[in-house]
């Protein structure tokens, strides 16, 4: 399951260095399934030559696998079908200062499906924060 973190005002922050991030951004949230209405489960673990969709939610299927990899030494030629690992919880730190800019070029930038990136968009046009009390009260004693 993923968990979004976010700092204890709402804001978005850069990250400091020398802090644990996790102090920096100690809250847990649901922004991703709540808000978004985007799916929760990432794929924690997996071999490099199993390809996944974007944002690493599920392996892509053979037919839609990319031709390319990112490691020069595993064959590209011929994705595998096998499956990663799945379960526990992946700690989402994407909620920072810069987060509005990163999903802005999302929606321009035609790679992927703009809805949730445009919905997170409006909601801050009309917000400037997250609200904690609504998307991370189910959260705060976990």
């Amino acid at each position: 399951m993923l968990v979004d973190r976010v700092a204890a005002d709402g804001h978005f922050h850069p990250v400091h260095t020398g802090i644990p991030i996790e102090q920096q951004f100690p809250l847990q949230c649901d922004i991703t399934g709540a808000l978004l209405g985007a799916y929760r489960v990432k794929v924690l673990l997996a071999n490099a030559r199993i390809y996944l969709v974007d944002g690493h939610h599920e392996p892509a299927p053979l037919n839609r696998a990319r031709t390319f990899s990112v490691f020069n030494s595993v064959p590209s030629d011929r994705p595998i079908a096998a499956k990663p690992l799945y379960g526990g919880v992946t700690m989402h730190y994407k909620w920072v200062a810069g987060v509005d800019e990163y999903l802005r070029g999302r929606v321009e930038g035609g790679r992927v499906d703009p809805r949730e990136s445009q919905t997170f968009l409006d909601y801050l046009q009309e917000n400037n924060a997250i609200n904690t009390t609504r998307f991370c009260e189910s959260f705060r004693n976990e």
